[in-house]
């Protein structure tokens, strides 16, 4: 049981750490994939599950959900507070532009 603790909360370090260099949107799609995705870290330690006693389980099994739902929620959070950067940005950039400045060639 212990290894499975230790397997939680190795990946929600590592994932705390992948989502803090995500900065643009192809290596938050990488996070994504690298552990929500179907053979992610998250969905390996799912299929361990199946190998525990039914005593192990009873432990195990809410701190994976709860590791799957506390990684997947900051995945939605940067991806929203990167979306927004992006739009803030495109924004800025449609604010100062002049009309006026271009001219046909």
């Amino acid at each position: 049981m212990s290894v499975i603790n230790d397997e939680i909360k190795k990946i929600e370090q590592e994932s705390a750490q992948q989502l803090a260099i995500a900065n643009n949107e192809e290596l938050l799609e990488q996070f994504r994939i690298e552990f929500l995705g179907r053979q992610g870290k998250v969905a390996l330690l799912m299929e361990q599950l199946k190998t525990l006693s039914l005593e192990e389980k009873k432990h195990a099994g809410p701190a994976l959900n709860q590791l799957k739902k506390s990684v997947q929620e900051a995945y939605d959070t940067k991806k929203n507070s990167l979306q927004e950067q992006l739009l803030k940005a495109k924004q800025d950039k449609q604010k100062n532009f002049d009309v006026t400045a271009y001219r046909y060639q």
